[in-house]
């Protein structure tokens, strides 16, 4: 049963099985709850705008108005909580163009399932949450650089200790 203070989650994906999925991951923890659900970003932008969520989980792959779209409508709508993409796509155009037009995180869908647990309360408290396999790891430093140029990029260096993968690379936006 949800606390009063957990932080309120909106999924947006055009699976059922994936938000289902999510929705039955987070009710075994305390701490974050879905409070809705779109399948296709015009219900999301929607959804969002009446429920000002802490949080909103997007996919960039979805019929009709697609995530980038969608990500710039939930921006227009001057929300208070943060929006992370939750995708299959760890292509580079993907992933700046979601940094780029407003996304404060960029999540892979093949990640474990702990990680996403803890990348999605670490994104409603407010930290920082691209645990991506790294920006760096998908592209190469200097690409990444090269691409992200515009963009205002945090870099954090984590231990192995902390990662569990090796030395890894974050890299983060902060466009507010």
């Amino acid at each position: 049963m949800p606390n009063d203070d957990s932080a309120t989650l909106l999924l947006i994906d055009d699976h059922p099985m994936l938000r289902n999925g999510v929705k039955q991951l987070l009710s075994m923890v305390p701490g974050l709850r879905v409070v809705g659900e779109a399948s296709d970003g015009e219900q999301g932008v929607i959804l969002a705008a009446e429920l000002d969520p802490d949080l909103i989980s997007l996919d960039l792959n979805m019929p009709g108005m697609n995530g980038l779209e969608t990500l710039v409508r939930l921006r227009e709508k001057a929300l208070s909580g943060r929006v992370v993409v939750f995708s299959v796509s760890d292509h580079e155009d993907d992933v700046v163009s979601a940094l780029k037009n407003g996304a404060d995180g960029y999540l892979l869908k093949d990640m474990e399932p702990e990680d996403l647990l803890a990348s999605l309360h670490q994104a409603a408290s407010g930290k920082t949450t691209s645990r991506w396999r790294s920006i760096f790891e998908l592209f190469g430093a200097s690409k990444c650089l090269t691409r992200c140029a515009t963009v205002p990029i945090k870099v954090f260096f984590l231990s192995a200790a902390v990662c569990n993968v090796g030395l890894s690379l974050i890299c983060t936006a902060d466009f507010r």
